[in-house]
This record gives structure tokens, C-alpha cells and sequence, in this order.
């Protein structure tokens, strides 16, 4: 107002770290990167991809992955000269050890893949035989961050937290959008936007 700026917000302003985003390499089918135990390959199936298991990250250890690219994805071959038109697909098959199946919500694979979206193709399924959740993910070859995200029942806002923990310490990118109205005016205009990558430490 004026000269003056007034930090009078009300509402709930802080929020939760989350937790560094897991990763696969896909970039080769040729051999096992750090993530991948096997790959597979039939003419009925194509390309099989089973992961290692995933583990439920512990509430008080922070895990600094330095693979992550805060959740996006690249596509990429090394096994072909061109990325673009030569990069193969592949099942990926995904799991998550857990003693029980949750009933306050279903559990889902979440990134940029996934377009930022609890899609029904990135739903986990409960396993009873094998005490954990599953999921079979069609993807294109390259580098994908993803997490396990929980969306609780009768909620559009997933919780990362169950699955990934919560800490200060997690690389963050953040995008601030700077709003003005000009006196007289009816709306908001938009005019910056930044995004910066916090370091915690």
C-alpha cells in the first residue's frame, strides 16, 4: 500500500519438504543399471524390466539421491545413435514391500511421467502373496524420477510423507509467481515468475 508492503497472510504457509525423488535408468536394455535386477525380452511381451525392490524410506534418515532431477524424466538411448526416433519401450515392473494393504487411500506412481497425475495406469495393487504393492508401467527408454504417493480416500491432495518421509533437508525447486493489481484495475496481472533450487544445507 503505497511504499509499504504488508506480510499479513493468514493462511497455512508452511509445508512439508517431502523427500528426494527415487530413479530408474532405462537409458540401456542391454545390461542392468544400479536400479535394474533383470531385463527380459519375448515376441509376445517385448521388453520386461523388473526392478529391485523399492523400500518405504525411514522416517528419521534423510537419503540425499543425487540422481534426482526433481521428478521429471529424460528420454534417452545409449543403445541406438538417435534418442528421438530409435529409443525402445518397455514394461517396467515396480514393487514396494509392505506388511499390509492400506485402506485409507490407494497408492500411486508419481512424476512427470505421469504428467503430475494419479493416473489409473500408475495405480499400485496390493500383492498378498508377495506383502507388497505392485505396478507394471509402460515406458519409453531414458531416465525417470517417480515416487510413491498416497491419495487418500475422498481427496484430490496426495501425501508423500507415508511412503518418502519429510525433511528440511530435501533440494526443492520452487516457482514463485509475482501478482499486481494496478489501482482501478479488476484482476490480477501476472507479471514475473522464478524458480529457484533450494539447498537446505
Amino acid at each position: 500500500m503505497g511504499t509499504e508492503l504488508r506480510y499479513d497472510y493468514d493462511g497455512v504457509n508452511v509445508f512439508d519438504g517431502g523427500s528426494d525423488f527415487r530413479y530408474v535408468d532405462l537409458k540401456s536394455l542391454r545390461y542392468n543399471s544400479f536400479r535394474v535386477a533383470s531385463v527380459e525380452y519375448s515376441l509376445e511381451t517385448g521388453y520386461q524390466v523388473y526392478l529391485h525392490p523399492d523400500k518405504v524410506k525411514k522416517k528419521n534418515v534423510f537419503e540425499d539421491i543425487q540422481e534426482s532431477i526433481n521428478g521429471r524424466f529424460l528420454i534417452k538411448t545409449e543403445d541406438m545413435s538417435s534418442s528421438s526416433s530409435e529409443a525402445d519401450y518397455a514394461t517396467v515392473n515396480f514393487f514396494l514391500p509392505y506388511k499390509s494393504p492400506l485402506i485409507e487411500g490407494k497408492l500411486y506412481l508419481f512424476g512427470g511421467f505421469t504428467d503430475w497425475q494419479f493416473h489409473k495406469d500408475a495405480e499400485l495393487t496390493y500383492d498378498y502373496e508377495k506383502l507388497g504393492f505392485s505396478a507394471q508401467i509402460f515406458l519409453k527408454q531414458g531416465f525417470y524420477n517417480y515416487q510413491f504417493v498416497l491419495l487418500p480416500n475422498n481427496s484430490k491432495v496426495g501425501d508423500v510423507t507415508l511412503m518418502e518421509g519429510n525433511f528440511f533437508e530435501t533440494n526443492n525447486q520452487y516457482t514463485i509467481y509475482v501478482y499486481h493489481r494496478p489501482m482501478g484495475s479488476r484482476y490480477d496481472q501476472l507479471i514475473n515468475i522464478t524458480s529457484i533450487l533450494a539447498h537446505p544445507n
